[in-house]
């Protein structure tokens, strides 16, 4: 249901009628319960792009640091410090 919600995200901003209004607040309502935080979803995302857990796009080391100095956290690869977000 979460990536159902996720590719209808755009409608969200731009529903065309009343049932659609009311559909996309109720995908919006779980959109929100689901992501209750922004680090909820930066969760969501690091675990998308890495289902396996991090591999390092540079040296394939597969240990890093997330960096949280920033809105949207960096993880910085343990061998060769790059970082990817």
């Amino acid at each position: 249901m979460v990536e159902s919600i996720l590719e209808r995200l755009p409608n969200l901003i731009r529903a065309h009628s009343p049932k659609d209004t009311a559909i996309d607040a109720v995908a919006l309502a779980a959109f929100q319960a689901r992501f209750h935080s922004e680090e909820a979803c930066a969760d969501y995302l690091i675990a998308q792009k890495w289902p396996n857990g991090f591999i390092c796009s540079r040296c394939s080391h597969t240990t890093a640091s997330r960096i949280n100095t920033r809105r949207l956290p960096l993880l910085e690869c343990g061998h060769c410090h790059y970082q990817a977000s």
